[in-house]
């Protein structure tokens, strides 16, 4: 009875590991049309293959998520194709922060304006959603305060000073409508007239 469970238990290891060789071609074949591994999780092949969800299950394997067997050699296959380890989201994020910290690097703040860099200033307004959400990790926001987040721009005399002085370099006073809000979405004028009280 041990011989045939055993017998039983390598021929379905064979299967599954044809399997997952198979499923490694379509993801090769993948890799060469389109030059990443980045698959839309509802992607199939042509012949109604999920190649999408295997990508997502690999990187779930690995982190241990969801069960699986992923061999050192299976991940060097994946890698040698670019397989990113990250989800989509990750590295949406890994790519939003190298973008803030370049311009921290460069400028010295974290003050972005639609007007200068519209992308990097909606991911940077994100993060603070996603903070007062506690959808940021620990890791995430330690970070971001690294390179000098403001959290709370409402809550910033500094920061609504820097706008002041730049509404005044562009228009030439202070004559702040009370209904003026910046493209960053601080209330100025309600601001400024609180100060003037």
């Amino acid at each position: 009875e041990a011989r045939e469970f055993v017998g039983l238990f390598d021929k379905l290891n064979e299967v599954l590991t044809t399997t997952w060789d198979e499923m490694f071609m379509y993801a090769e074949m993948y890799f060469y049309e389109h030059g990443h591994l980045n698959v839309p999780q509802l992607y199939k092949t042509e012949n109604g293959i999920s190649l999408g969800n295997w990508i997502i299950t690999q990187r779930k394997v690995r982190k241990g998520t969801v069960y699986g067997i992923l061999t050192e050699e299976r991940i060097s296959k994946l890698d040698s194709i670019g397989m990113k380890w990250q989800t989509l989201n990750e590295q949406y994020w890994e790519d939003g922060y190298s973008a803030a910290k370049e311009f921290f690097l460069n400028n010295g703040h974290l003050n972005v304006t639609k007007k200068s860099n519209t992308q990097l200033a909606s991911w940077i307004l994100r993060q603070r959603a996603k903070k007062r959400l506690c959808e940021l990790s620990d890791e995430q926001i330690k970070r971001l305060d690294e390179i000098g987040m403001v959290w709370e721009i409402e809550d910033s005399w500094e920061e609504k000073y820097k706008l002041a002085k730049d509404y005044f370099e562009l228009n030439g006073n202070l004559d702040i409508p009370a209904l003026y809000t910046t493209e960053e979405g601080v209330k100025l004028g309600s601001w400024y007239r609180s100060i003037l009280q």
